[in-house]
């Protein structure tokens, strides 16, 4: 005998687990192998005796009342016989099943558990779910065929529940990496839009800026006038921190509107607005923003003379138009920011503002976008650098009172 393997016997083998322990292949229910009253063969009846001719005879109680029982899978309470009868025909016969060794229903039931992992891991959402219980179902009928077939045992409690401990590993692993994706685009975002609009970003919207997309939106550029004189008059540290002080408080002003800050780009930024968030208003907080700004840097005169800055003025363009926005740049640094001829044109209407002398010119986009909710004059159409026709221009002065959204 080896135990967990076989045991031997007559030159044959009939497979045992670690305990000694057979499987039976019962035939049927009780009754399955014939029964001949001990009387019978007693009293030499020739039914009796042609009955057990040539056959192997086992001798044992059938009378329920002496309680000699066994349950089997077909019947819940056979004579204790039947079952020796059952073993002893698969010795007989080979018939007997055959169990996996141990190491190998451990092994298969990791295979199981790599198995679903994997599916859920690769795939998905759902699909992963879908593949995992596709595995274990192909498993259960293949352990069916085995059975049916070649009369292996293979378990299926164990790799069952390993597939379901493995499922549950494999979702949780899921959803720490959607949770970390998640804290990190959100850490992103807080630093382009306010707190209050990172909190409120929806699931579609982080991944629409994720892998991009294209969207209407405004786009606001806006530049410091003469700060070249600057440069020249003041030190450079000086100058530095004047311009920091400066972007704090345009940072604030763009922020107050909810819009994104794309970047700082010399003495000027670039903000957008209806993106990521949704704002179906994103025209008007544009011009809201750049009329702001200038207000903001007549207020602070003092400020800026005090810094070296003064007479220190802006200027403002801002356009409306479809651009694709999305996480833009390298594997190591990457920038949320806006792509298209709407931000061509937003810069070149700053460049414009500067040639006819005024302080914030808004596109024709932005124009019919406003609805009539600002004051405006139209300065004419004019040859743009990157633009094969004359664009359209309105210089803003103010919003009109009473228009919705104002603060």
């Amino acid at each position: 005998m080896v135990a967990g393997r076989y045991v031997e016997y007559a030159g044959r083998r009939a497979s045992v687990n670690s305990a000694g322990l057979m499987l039976i292949n019962f035939a049927g229910p009780g009754g399955t192998y014939p029964h001949v009253p001990a009387a019978d063969v007693l009293d030499r009846k020739a039914q009796a005796v042609e009955a057990l001719s040539g056959k192997v005879v086992l001798v044992g109680a059938t009378a329920p009342g002496l309680l000699d029982l066994r349950p089997s899978p077909y019947d819940p309470g056979a004579a204790g016989v039947e079952g020796l009868a059952n073993v002893t025909a698969n010795l007989m016969n080979d018939g007997e099943l055959k169990p996996l060794t141990e190491p190998a229903e451990v092994g298969l039931s990791l295979a199981v558990i790599v198995g679903v992992a994997a599916a859920m891991s690769a795939l998905p959402g759902v699909w992963g779910m879908v593949a995992a219980v596709a595995l274990l179902v192909a498993y259960w009928l293949a352990s069916v065929v085995g059975f049916n077939r070649q009369e292996v045992v293979t378990p299926l409690l164990l790799p069952t529940m390993a597939a379901a401990a493995g499922g549950v590993a494999a979702l949780a692993m899921q959803l720490r990496k959607a949770e970390a994706a998640r804290s990190r685009a959100m850490d992103a975002f807080r630093r382009f839009v306010p707190p209050q609009v990172a909190e409120g970003l929806a699931e579609a919207d982080l991944e629409a800026a994720m892998r991009g997309e294209r969207r209407v939106v405004t786009v606001l550029f806006m530049d410091m006038s003469g700060s070249t004189v600057y440069t020249r008059e003041i030190a450079p540290e000086d100058f530095v921190e004047a311009l920091n002080r400066f972007f704090a408080e345009a940072h604030a002003v763009v922020w107050r509107w909810e819009g994104t800050l794309d970047k700082f780009i010399g003495d000027g930024l670039l903000a957008f607005f209806n993106a990521p968030a949704t704002q179906e208003d994103h025209a008007l907080r544009a011009v809201r923003t750049g009329l702001d700004l200038i207000e903001m840097v007549e207020r602070e005169q003092a400020l800026w003379e005090y810094h070296g800055l003064k007479g220190m003025g802006i200027r403002v363009g801002i356009a409306t138009g479809e651009v694709v926005v999305g996480y833009v740049g390298s594997e190591d640094r990457q920038q949320y920011t806006v792509v298209g001829p709407t931000v061509n044109l937003a810069s070149r209407l700053l460049d414009l503002a500067k040639t006819v002398g005024v302080r914030l010119l808004v596109s024709d986009g932005t124009y019919s976008e406003l609805g009539g909710a600002v004051e405006a004059k139209y300065v004419g159409m004019h040859p743009l650098a990157g633009f094969d026709v004359e664009q359209r221009a309105y210089e803003v002065t103010a919003v009109k009172a009473n228009t919705e959204g104002e603060e």
